[in-house]
C-alpha cells in the first residue's frame, strides 16, 4: 500500500488501519543479497506468501563482518521497520538475523531456526558458532512465534518449546518436478551416458561432508564402474537447479548436522533418488520413497548404498509422498500462524469486512 493511498477491502488476512481494514503486514528478515541463490528457500516462501494476499515486505540483512557493519545494518532496520509498521516481523535464520530482531523490533516477532543456527557448525570458527548459537537462544525468549524446520531442531531449544512448530523447508513444485534425465542432460550438454551423482556442498564443504562424498564414491566406482561426483558449490543459478538435480541418477547428502535440507526435498519433487546420512528430518522425508537410502555417515556405507541405488537407473516415487513440503502447504500454516500472533486485529478486520 503507497503512504496516501486508501485502504481496500481485500480477501486474506487482515487488519484495522483507520476504521478500514488492511492487511497483514510482515516484514521478512533474511539474511542474505536480494539477488542469487542464497536462501533461496525463504525468497521462495516470501513469494507465496505475498500470493496469499500477505502485505509482506523483504528486508535482505548484510553479513555481519564487522561492527561498523552490524551498526549500519542495525539502523538501517530500525527505519524499515518505523517505515513499514509491520504486525509481524518474521527472522528467517537465527544468530545475529534474530538477535537483531529481537532487540529493535517492538513487533510482534516470529524466528524460523533452520538448522546452523541451533546445531553445531564448521562453516565458521569456534567462537563466532557458539556466539551465534547463544544468540540464537537468547533471541527465542523474546519470540512470540517459533517456526524450526525439524523436531530435531525443535529439541534443541532450551526453553519456549511450547510457542514452537514444525513446518519443514518448502519446495516449489511449479519449479521442481519430474524431468526425463536425458532431456535435462541435453539441455546441460551433458553425456547422457554416464552415471553422476551430485553433491550440494554450497559454502561448508566441510559439514556437508564432501571428503566423505568423495570416498564414499570412490568405493561405488570400484564396485559399479565409473560415477562423476557434481560437487555444488552455490555457484549455480536457482533457475537451472531443477536441471541439474533431473539430470542426476542420485542426489547424495553427507552432512552431520541438517535441519531440513532443501536439495533432498528438491530431489524428492523431482523423483530423483537419495542416498543420505540420518540428519534433520532426512528420515521423514524420505519414509516410503524408492529407490533411497539413509544410513551411518562413513564412506563404506554411502559407497555402499549408491552403488545399490545408482546401479538399479531408476527414478524414485517422490512425487508421491510431497505432501506437508509443498510450499502450497507451508504457506498456509505460516498464515494460520500469523493470524494465530495477531488474533485480536485479524478478527476485527474480517468483522469489518463482513459489516459487523
Amino acid at each position: 500500500m503507497r503512504p496516501g493511498e486508501p485502504a481496500r477491502c481485500r480477501r486474506g488476512s487482515s487488519v484495522m488501519t483507520r476504521g478500514n481494514p488492511r492487511r497483514l503486514r510482515v516484514l521478512f528478515v533474511i539474511p542474505a543479497p536480494a539477488e542469487g541463490a542464497w536462501h533461496i528457500f525463504s525468497k521462495r516462501q516470501a513469494d507465496a506468501l505475498e500470493r496469499a494476499d500477505i502485505d509482506l515486505r523483504r528486508f535482505y540483512l548484510h553479513p555481519w563482518i564487522s561492527l561498523s557493519t552490524l551498526v549500519t545494518e542495525a539502523r538501517r532496520h530500525w527505519r524499515e521497520v518505523r517505515q513499514f509498521k509491520p504486525d509481524i516481523v518474521h527472522a528467517q535464520y537465527g544468530t545475529m538475523t534474530s538477535a537483531l530482531c529481537a532487540v529493535l523490533a517492538p513487533q510482534k516477532l516470529v524466528v524460523t531456526f533452520r538448522g546452523s543456527d541451533l546445531n553445531p557448525g564448521h562453516s565458521v570458527n569456534f567462537i563466532r558458532t557458539r556466539l551465534g548459537r547463544i544468540l540464537s537462544q537468547l533471541s527465542a525468549l523474546r519470540a512470540n512465534r517459533i517456526v524450526c524446520v525439524s523436531q530435531e531442531l525443535k529439541d534443541r531449544l532450551w526453553w519456549r518449546k511450547s510457542v514452537a512448530v514444525v513446518i519443514p523447508s518448502a519446495v516449489d513444485t511449479h519449479v521442481f518436478h519430474p524431468q526425463p534425465r536425458d532431456e535435462a542432460r541435453r539441455s546441460l550438454g551433458w553425456d547422457p551416458s554416464e552415471r553422476l551423482v551430485l553433491l550440494n556442498v554450497r559454502d561448508d564443504p566441510l559439514g556437508k561432508g564432501l571428503r566423505i562424498a568423495e570416498a564414499a564414491v570412490e568405493i561405488a566406482r570400484a564396485e559399479i564402474g565409473p560415477i562423476r561426483l557434481l560437487v555444488v558449490r552455490g555457484d549455480v543459478p536457482p533457475e537451472r537447479m531443477p536441471l541439474y538435480i533431473n539430470a542426476s541418477d542420485c542426489v547424495l547428502l553427507a552432512s552431520e548436522w541438517e535441519g531440513s535440507p532443501t536439495i533432498v526435498q528438491e530431489a524428492v519433487a523431482c523423483n530423483v533418488p537419495v542416498v543420505a546420512t540420518n540428519v534433520g528430518d532426512v528420515a521423514l522425508r524420505l519414509q516410503g520413497i524408492f529407490p533411497s537410502r539413509i544410513v551411518e555417515r562413513s564412506p563404506a556405507r554411502l559407497g555402499a548404498a549408491l552403488a545399490e541405488v545408482v546401479s538399479l537407473g531408476q527414478r524414485s516415487n517422490g512425487t508421491e509422498k510431497l505432501g506437508e513440503i509443498s510450499l502450497d502447504t507451508t504457506t498456509r500454516q505460516l498464515t494460520e500462524l500469523y493470524n494465530d500472533v495477531v488474533p485480536d486485529v485479524t478478527k476485527r478486520g474480517r468483522a469489518k469486512e463482513a459489516g459487523v
